[in-house]
């Protein structure tokens, strides 16, 4: 398994609620960790994607995503992004994440934090940019920040405050990716703050209709992402007061080939 495979297949099972021993999140960290990148192999990615001058840091300084054939990797929940500022900046930001949450007491990924906060702070997209997938990008800053700075509650509330008002537009007639508004309902599972709780009441409904419908499951990537994708929607409004014990409810596939989930809303 590749670093992308194990950052994705790690994810999948904390949306789904895996709860891993201190020896595998040890494992998974070190593992992480050990897979850096040399100072030249960031200047060789940086030359190949063009970095623009003027002190913005739009790229990774540390993990830089493989090859992988010239094709952009997919995210966590299923989207394949179309430019480098998105598909890097989740690979980077994602790993960060976990060593943030399971490795935060070493001092090289304490140094790798501090310096990549201090590069988002430079970014568009740090700051929020709704023009293409800097947006994307706005929104994996976001889920970065909560797990490795939650105090920062001005920022977040910020990032938070201008996705709520851009995430329903298409941008220049284009729709995005259904995929993107998942990705910031999990981001808002990890947010604790009183704006991200907002946030998800404010989606309510539109959460338990996408609950109750059953999903396609007969591809491969059916298989893999619509489930979850329901895992998301159970975590977001498992948040909220009477539904705090759908956190323990599965979902499951049907004989007629559709992920269900099946759940009543507490009194």
């Amino acid at each position: 398994m590749d670093t992308h495979e194990l950052l994705c297949k790690t994810n999948r099972e904390l949306i789904k609620g895996k709860c891993f021993t201190d020896q595998e999140k040890d494992e998974i960290a070190s593992r992480l960790l050990s897979v850096a990148n040399s100072k030249s192999k960031v200047e060789g990615f940086l030359k190949g994607v063009r970095v623009p001058d003027g002190g913005r840091m739009i790229y990774p300084l540390y993990f830089m995503p493989p090859h992988n054939n010239g094709k952009k990797l997919i995210t966590i929940n299923g989207v394949i992004p179309k430019t480098n500022i998105f598909s890097s900046n989740h690979y980077e930001l994602e790993i960060l994440r976990l060593l943030a949450l399971w490795k935060a007491n070493d001092d090289t990924v304490q140094d790798m934090l501090s310096r990549t906060k201090e590069r988002l702070a430079t970014t568009c997209f740090g700051k929020f940019c709704a023009t293409g997938e800097c947006f994307e990008a706005s929104i994996v800053t976001l889920r970065f920040l909560a797990a490795a700075f939650p105090n920062e509650e001005e920022w977040m509330s910020m990032l938070v405050e201008s996705i709520r008002e851009e995430i329903g537009n298409k941008p220049k007639g284009k729709k995005r990716h259904s995929g993107t508004t998942f990705y910031y309902w999990l981001t808002l599972t990890d947010i604790e703050l009183p704006v991200a709780i907002s946030e998800i009441k404010r989606y309510e409904s539109r959460l338990v209709n996408q609950l109750t419908r059953s999903y396609s499951y007969q591809n491969a990537y059916d298989k893999v992402y619509n489930p979850i994708a329901k895992y998301i929607i159970r975590n977001c409004l498992a948040r909220l007061p009477g539904y705090h014990h759908i956190k323990e409810i599965e979902g499951y596939a049907g004989s007629d080939g559709r992920f269900h989930f099946d759940f009543v809303k507490s009194s």
